[in-house]
């Protein structure tokens, strides 16, 4: 009986904090100490399937000026893919998923709220930098995004 509470308990804390696919490789990282509280501390769960990435950097983006989001070799190395994107405020946790589509990727980013950001937030853009360390070159424009916010 206890077997199965503790069975139980686990998959409601998988479903009400995330649930990540069964397979593939699972790389963590945070974004470092900040002066602005938006990114200070912020989890980052990269979920890979494609089996490419090596590694990750989160970091703050270049800052205003730039589109949206931009994804774009770094060059040195080239096996480097940066993504920047202008994200929200108030954050629990930021996963990616990496998945391979013919001889590309399609990354899914995925901006979870916090409790506090939930309740109500400050509308504020907050500029963020992903460098994935790839196995091999990937030309940006086989690269895919998906981007969800909640």
């Amino acid at each position: 009986m206890r077997l199965a509470l503790l069975f139980v308990a686990v998959l409601v804390a998988r479903v009400a904090f995330g649930f990540d696919p069964p397979v593939g490789r699972t790389l963590t990282s945070t974004f470092p100490t900040n002066p602005d509280s938006y990114s200070s501390m912020l989890p980052v769960r990269l979920q890979d399937v494609s089996g490419l990435v090596e590694g990750i950097e989160v970091m703050a983006g270049p800052g205003p000026g730039g589109a949206p989001w931009i994804v774009s070799h770094s060059g040195e190395p080239p096996n480097d893919l940066v993504i920047d994107w202008l994200g929200g405020a108030c954050l629990a946790r930021i996963r990616v998923l990496v998945k391979p589509i013919g001889a590309g990727l399609r990354l899914r980013l995925s901006e979870e709220r916090s409790l506090g950001g939930m309740l109500g937030c400050m509308a504020v853009g907050v500029n963020r930098r992903l460098v994935l360390h790839l196995a091999r070159p990937m030309p940006s424009d086989a690269v895919q995004l998906e981007y969800s916010f909640g």
